[in-house]
């Protein structure tokens, strides 16, 4: 922890504030493509100093232009502070890009005091989408009247309720269903876990193996603000990720076992977004990231709880196809709750 490093994270709140949330995120995903691909070719290690570092690491440009919003949302400049797609400075007001970096900075100490080993240097879990969580779920107590699980309306609770599965109150309608949420996620898990298993295959590209999903991932979210209903998936891609580098690590060296975890955890994250987003995002006017609430809970699970059952079950089959499973079954349950009350 150094004063240059807190002046750096202020700067990153308020671009990331400046140019919004989301902008801010889809050029954390194009930085990181590149960032790899010089990294593959150099051997320099520039991949995470710059993606994840100043400009637009998630922490500080997507955190920092969120909260920033619900700022701006309660102070009156704008109508909803969920509207991260839009580039703050339009508001002509400083005090919100001020916020941004402000909320950058907290972000960067809570950090780096997890992570340090100079303090608590707890890293089993993804420590930026924890504090993204945390802090955002703080700032939607502070900028949205303390609510931090919001007010079911009326016409939500006579479709189902906050758990009701329905489009009126949620967070991306085409991806919603539990059928939508098991073949997006078998697609970018499949696709993610392998990526992270090939790159593990040499060492040159070992140490950023989990990410390339999560960059493209975060990359297709141009499309998003331009109007496209695409499915958000970082977190199933980097999940997945995860999943491969836990499986590896314990020494697992079939390449099939670990597309099954990553099939796993990948469909796991999709519905634990979904339902971290029915809990604190859904119902209020602040910014609760979904996905980041998905990458705390599953890498928390893969580095953290995992490792406690031991090598064979982090290399066996049994634990993934479980939550394969068990997220079949939601489908199916969630479904048929339809079907009866419609």
């Amino acid at each position: 922890m150094d004063l240059l490093s807190i002046v750096m994270a202020f700067a990153t709140g308020i671009v990331g504030a400046a140019i919004g949330s989301l902008e801010s995120f889809i050029w954390c995903g194009f930085l990181g493509m590149a960032m790899i691909g010089i990294d593959a070719a150099t051997g320099v290690g520039v991949t995470f100093g710059l993606a994840f570092g100043w400009w637009f690491a998630p922490l500080y440009g997507f955190l920092g232009g969120a909260m920033a919003a619900g700022y701006a949302r309660k102070m009156g400049y704008m109508e909803s502070g969920k509207a991260i797609g839009i580039a703050l400075t339009s508001l002509k007001k400083p005090d919100v890009l001020l916020v941004g970096g402000v909320v950058s900075v907290i972000g960067y100490l809570c950090l780096t005091l997890m992570t340090s080993a100079q303090y608590i240097g707890w890293a089993g879990v993804d420590g930026m989408a924890f504090w993204i969580f945390i802090l955002s779920v703080i700032g939607k107590a502070v900028f949205d009247g303390g609510k931090i699980f919001g007010t079911v309306s009326d016409e939500a609770k006579a479709a189902g309720g906050r758990f009701g599965g329905h489009t009126v109150a949620c967070w991306l309608p085409w991806q919603r269903t539990g059928w939508e949420k098991i073949v997006i996620g078998l697609g970018f898990a499949l696709a993610g876990g392998y990526g992270t298993w090939l790159l593990l295959q040499n060492p040159d590209t070992a140490a950023f193996a989990p990410f390339l999903g999560f960059f493209i991932s975060a990359s297709t979210l141009i499309l998003l603000q331009f109007g496209q209903n695409i499915p958000v998936t970082h977190h199933i891609s980097l999940t997945a990720g995860y999943a491969v580098v836990m499986y590896a690590g314990a020494g697992g060296t079939d390449p099939a076992t670990a597309l099954v975890w990553a099939l796993g955890v990948g469909i796991a994250a999709a519905f634990v977004g979904d339902f971290w987003s029915d809990v604190f995002y859904a119902y209020g006017d602040v910014h609760v990231d979904p996905p980041a609430m998905a990458i705390a809970t599953m890498s928390l699970f893969t580095m953290t709880i995992m490792p406690l059952f031991g090598t064979s079950m982090m290399t066996g089959v049994v634990v993934p196809l479980v939550l394969v499973a068990i997220c079949l079954v939601v489908a199916v349950l969630c479904k048929s709750a339809k079907a009866e009350t419609a």
